[in-house]
């Protein structure tokens, strides 16, 4: 089953603006991290959708895929969830499955949904500036 991996590059303000059609899509569907909150008018998948942290997914009017969803932090739609109506196989417990940080919005009408919560983002030096006598140091974790 092939996996279309988005990046950044294919979102313009959060709109989609992709070759792909993503709402007929015959394999799995990822989203790389820190593309921010982007959205879509609905997502068809035949396999699994995966996105990864600092990606938020937000959906037109519903999302179907035929097995499992997986977001790390905020899942959002307007209307309908769907997660394992698979019509090629038999399914498992597992292909239903709606696994994210927090449904923001949107009804699960086929799944099971688990939040798994989203961590608070831990603040660190790494990567600031200070300027110390006129002196200017780049902050690193050691």
């Amino acid at each position: 089953m092939k996996t279309i991996k988005l990046t950044a590059k294919d979102f313009k303000d959060g709109e989609y603006t992709g070759k792909h059609d993503l709402s007929n899509i015959d394999g799995n569907l990822e989203f790389a991290a820190d593309i921010g909150v982007i959205s879509l008018k609905s997502i068809n998948v035949t396999g699994y959708i995966l996105s990864n942290a600092g990606t938020y997914i937000k959906a037109g009017w519903g999302i179907v895929s035929f097995l499992s969803i997986s977001c790390k932090l905020e899942l959002s739609a307007k209307l309908r969830i769907f997660a394992g109506v698979c019509n090629w196989r038999k399914i498992s417990q597992d292909d239903e499955k709606i696994i994210c940080g927090k449904l923001v919005s949107g009804e699960v009408a086929f799944g099971t949904l688990e939040e798994t919560g989203i961590d608070a983002p831990v603040d660190t030096c790494d990567g600031k500036t200070v300027e110390i006598e006129g002196i200017k140091y780049k902050l690193v974790k050691e």
